[in-house]
């Protein structure tokens, strides 16, 4: 609503999708998309950083231990989101050394909110965005898990068509949203 304020005579069709969508055939102006990008004849322009996050609900680890290290991460039901590449290769970093771990589990989604239902109703662990479960982690609902280990971020990008890269509405669009995504504490890494 706040870029709609600052530009009244924008007209904005919001769409909500987590599938990777084809810009051209689908008419859009621009679109943002977390995760490596895939090499393409796209525009494309980082605007911001996706810190991620494991936890898990209280009352799954009530009935289950807790992981210490990326390798225990093996011995649990760990919730996959199944859009991103590297789907059940989950990648931390401590002092500089490099941990990944092959995760499984007995449920995926390709929707974050999905996996969000799964994680509160202690289904079992995710490595997730942070500003999925920003207000969850600070009500208690969900315990953010080896803090000391850093996730592997992604990227975010506003993304546009060659054809489109000149238009004034989406470079308004796309600046306002870098300022809004620099500004957010969702966004921010946990300290």
């Amino acid at each position: 609503s706040d870029f709609l304020q600052k530009y009244p005579d924008v007209q904005v069709d919001l769409q909500l999708n987590d599938h990777l969508q084809d810009m051209v055939s689908e008419g859009l102006d621009v679109t943002l998309r977390i995760g490596e990008l895939r090499d393409s004849g796209l525009i494309a322009r980082q605007i911001g950083t996706t810190h991620r996050v494991t936890l898990a609900s209280p009352a799954y680890l009530a009935n289950h231990p807790t992981p210490k290290t990326p390798q225990d991460l093996s011995q649990h039901n760990c919730l996959l989101f199944n859009l991103l590449s590297s789907q059940n290769q989950w990648v931390y970093e401590k002092n500089g050394t490099r941990h990944s771990v092959r995760i499984a589990g007995n449920a995926q989604s390709n929707n974050s909110e999905a996996v969000r239902e799964m994680v509160l109703t202690g289904l079992g662990i995710a490595l997730s965005p942070l500003w999925l479960f920003h207000d969850d982690l600070k009500a208690g609902r969900v315990i953010a898990l080896l803090q000391d280990y850093t996730p592997q971020s992604l990227p975010i990008h506003a993304v546009s068509a060659p054809n489109r890269r000149q238009s004034a509405r989406v470079k308004a669009f796309v600046d306002y949203m870098a300022d809004a995504l620099a500004q957010a504490p969702e966004l921010q890494a946990i300290k």
